[in-house]
């Protein structure tokens, strides 16, 4: 064919073949990642690589943040003893046998005897550098922290006002323990020593008559110290992030949290968590910390209560056998007023002090 002169037909464009290789592959990797995304977590293969992973990380994270003992350094004395962790059990058990063996009638406190056994306990352990709560890591899901506060804020509850002795030796005892416990920075912990020291308050505020000065004195010094050692709402929130995820892995049987504690957590006879509703039940508590934090703050306002309630209520609905394992939204008002409780407390024992001096 004869083109007019000027004019020249366009070259032709071969599409290559070394171009489609490449896209096809591409397209191909695209939808396998997509079927990858679809298939978690219905996927029990998916879950469990996921959750062994996870449960990897959160192992040798616990092991580092919360198996170490705490350092007591607004409490520690010159040459106390190194931890006191024992102390206070020792101190716990013998309230368990005071309280197991008394008369129905009188299952208050056991007379405080400074120079006795349980005397030499509290003063160990108010006086030591450390304090260890857990002595291993499949410890972490045990409630003996959270009982042992209860069974003394019971017996001090259960203890008259005009008994005499008057108890104060046992209110600072009280007071350093509930310190103790809140510097786990976790919310089991945390919360009984809310009850404890709301139990610690209403008994100074019930009598004003009679007084141990000297265990006054003691426990306005150790009011202010515990002020001072209260953990920050972010060390808390990440703890029982952390914490929640491993007892997850350890409902769903996933190593090496199937160690933790059956006796406490579970019964012999629970049977596993599916794999896959552990995992997007790990996959959701991602979050937690980040919600939690904010409604630990003293004062948290009115939208940050209202996200975390409705994130609570969502985990719930979509997950109830993992919803124990998010905290109450009610329960967190008394952790949040600890700063203002101490104080009272202190303003309590010392209004007691006036009175005696007077």
């Amino acid at each position: 064919m004869e083109h007019p002169p000027g004019l020249r037909p366009l070259p032709v464009r071969r599409r290559t073949p070394h171009l489609i290789a490449p896209l096809l592959l591409l397209g191909l990797a695209a939808l396998i990642a997509l079927g990858a995304l679809l298939d978690w977590p219905r996927s029990e293969p998916a879950a469990r690589r996921m959750l062994a992973l996870r449960a990897a990380e959160l192992d040798g994270w616990l092991r580092q943040e919360l198996v170490p003992p705490v350092e007591r350094i607004a409490f520690a004395e010159s040459g106390g003893a190194a931890d006191g962790a024992a102390a206070w059990r020792e101190v716990v058990r013998a309230l368990e046998s005071h309280a197991a063996g008394a008369p129905a009638t009188r299952r208050g406190l056991p007379p405080f005897d400074a120079g006795g056994a349980v005397g030499t306990s509290v003063a160990t352990a108010i006086g030591a550098r450390r304090f260890t709560p857990f002595e291993a890591i499949d410890a972490l899901a045990t409630s003996e922290w959270l009982r042992a506060a209860r069974l003394l804020a019971a017996l001090i509850e259960r203890t008259p006002a005009t008994h005499e002795p008057p108890i104060d030796a046992w209110l600072d005892a009280a007071v350093v323990f509930a310190a103790d416990l809140r510097g786990t920075a976790l919310l089991a912990p945390a919360i009984g020593a809310a009850e404890l020291e709301e139990a610690v308050e209403r008994r100074l505020a019930a009598r004003t008559d009679g007084a141990d000065v000297e265990a006054l004195r003691a426990l306005v010094v150790h009011a202010i110290a515990a002020e001072s050692a209260i953990p920050s709402p972010e060390r808390v929130a990440e703890r029982e992030s952390r914490l929640a995820q491993a007892c997850v892995c350890a409902r769903a049987r996933i190593a090496p949290f199937d160690r933790f504690s059956a006796a406490e957590e579970r019964g012999e006879d629970e049977a596993p968590w599916p794999v896959v509703m552990a995992a997007q039940a790990v996959d959701r508590l991602e979050s937690y910390d980040e919600r939690l934090r904010e409604v630990l703050v003293a004062a948290p306002g009115d939208r940050a209560r209202a996200a975390y309630q409705a994130w609570v209520a969502a985990f719930a609905r979509e997950l109830p056998a993992a919803a124990p394992l998010v905290v109450d939204p009610a329960l967190l008002a008394p952790v949040r007023g600890a700063p203002a409780r101490l104080q009272r407390i202190r303003a309590a024992a010392q209004r007691r002090l006036d009175a005696a001096d007077g």
